[in-house]
């Protein structure tokens, strides 16, 4: 059962022997911060802040050298003598600036301390806290507090050679997240719901586990505040006061999102149309992850491939120029390519990509307009969906979930549909049921490919057929 925690609950785990009873049954008490409901954010203190920054370094000066004795090496052994260097020279690069922004923030804001009010947190219940910064957020600056739950899966692989190694896969299953605004005071209130239809807290196994993880940042830029807690959320039935705390709170923030309006940073163009549609433009996904790393990685592996190109093997030379013309073209689409999306006379149309393809769903077919993970920037997005498999994904790189969900509601009374709510952390059921509805219509041939598809297709399923007989 949950246990609310009013005083020193490292002192009440000590004294009662209920409660050291209590921890041969209940994991969170195995972990002093979690049994305390006092948990520390130490970025100094962190292997990800140093081995990643050491061995970026090593790698950087390996390629310096690389690069110093690359003529002779040229000369000496062709071609070949690029890869070092471009393997570990764009390696050594991004690790060492991820480091350094980590050393920045870490200078800038110290460490941080997450006091929980309640240990531990039910599933169906709130995960409420005081966080407290070694230095404070400037006053006005809003900040962005996630709460996420993760599967993590193992996965075993084995060689040629009958050697086995093991893959350890890390898949969102849940995700929420506020935005609050800082007093300048140097502590923030926290204050998420939880479902009840997710998993809890379970121990690491050689199968999978389930972990919940609090995340706090400033979203301005990559040295800006921000700081990671492991929370214990547990699969046990909250109180009566606790589930009407999680109502409550779900309510109030529906509210706030009813009446809620974009700010200035908002930056796709939504415009009402005379007939009562609605046209929405979405900016270039500049905020695409390490865009700016792939257009380093591109120019450098472009500098090479002149440098080189009258050494290399034309099947060589052929690899490279089709992998230098598919970054280029996705860094043109994420620096300058606009998604326009227009919503009335009775359907959705979607323009996007490079040579500015239109599709369309009537609104018979919508099933829902709702918020999720970007694909590629891991902020937010919009997804448009149909009763069947067809779907659009627009917009990824929305900052504020707050902006996507309201964007969402606009689409969605413009379609004259009911707001769907964010399906965030949990695009892989929907996607499932996606895969499922176009197996069911594929199977029916209903399907079209356009003529040389469903020729193709009439072909390959002939040969089955046969096959079958046989």
């Amino acid at each position: 059962m949950a246990t609310e925690r009013t005083g020193d609950p490292a002192a009440e785990v000590l004294a009662d022997p209920q409660q050291l009873l209590l921890a041969a049954k209940a994991p969170w008490l195995a972990r002093q911060d979690w049994a305390r409901g006092i948990i520390y954010d130490r970025p100094g203190l962190s292997l990800d802040l140093w081995v990643p920054g050491i061995m970026g370094c090593i790698f950087l000066g390996i390629a310096v050298a690389f690069a110093w004795d690359l003529p002779r090496q040229m000369r000496a052994g062709g071609w070949p003598a690029l890869l070092p260097l471009l393997i570990i020279g764009p390696l050594g690069l991004g690790l060492t600036v991820r480091s350094i922004h980590k050393i920045t923030r870490w200078v800038k804001y110290g460490g941080s301390c997450l006091r929980l009010e309640t240990v531990p947190i039910p599933v169906g219940g709130v995960c409420r806290g005081t966080l407290t910064l070694s230095r404070p957020i400037p006053a006005g600056q809003e900040v962005k507090i996630q709460l996420q739950c993760d599967l993590a899966t193992v996965h075993e692989m084995r060689s040629l050679d009958q050697s086995t190694s093991q893959d350890t896969n890390h898949q969102l299953v849940w995700q929420d997240e506020e935005t609050v605004v800082s007093d300048g005071s140097g502590t923030l209130q926290v204050a998420l719901a939880i479902p009840k239809d997710v998993p809890g807290t379970t121990e690491q196994n050689p199968k999978f586990w389930y972990s919940w993880t609090l995340k706090v940042e400033v979203p301005d830029s990559a040295t800006s505040y921000c700081a990671e807690f492991g929370v214990p959320v547990y699969n046990l039935a909250p109180t009566k006061a606790q589930a009407q705390d999680a109502q409550s709170l779900e309510q109030s923030r529906q509210h706030e999102q009813a009446a809620y309006q974009p700010g200035p940073k908002f930056q796709a163009r939504v415009s009402p149309m005379a007939d009562g549609g609605l046209e929405v433009v979405f900016p270039p996904m500049r905020l695409a992850t390490h865009a700016i790393t792939w257009t380093v990685i591109f120019l450098v592996s472009m500098t090479l491939f002149v440098v080189a190109v009258l050494q290399l093997p034309i099947l060589a030379s052929a690899i490279w120029t089709f992998v230098n013309l598919f970054i280029f073209t996705w860094l043109i689409k994420i620096w300058w390519v606009t998604e326009r999306v227009v919503i009335g006379n009775g359907a959705i149309s979607f323009t996007s990509g490079l040579f500015r393809v239109t599709q369309t769903m009537p609104f018979a077919e919508l099933k829902a307009i709702h918020a999720i993970s970007g694909p590629v920037t891991k902020l937010s997005a919009i997804r448009i969906r149909s009763t069947g498999w067809k779907y659009f994904d627009m917009g990824d790189g929305i900052r504020d979930q707050r902006d996507a969900e309201w964007l969402a509601a606009e689409m969605c009374r413009a379609a004259g549909i009911q707001p769907a709510p964010a399906v965030r952390g949990n695009e892989s059921a929907e996607q499932m049921e996606i895969i499922q509805a176009f197996v069911k219509d594929f199977q029916g041939g209903k399907i079209n490919f356009g003529p040389l598809g469903n020729a193709l297709v009439d072909v390959v399923g002939r040969q089955k057929r046969d096959s079958d007989k046989a």
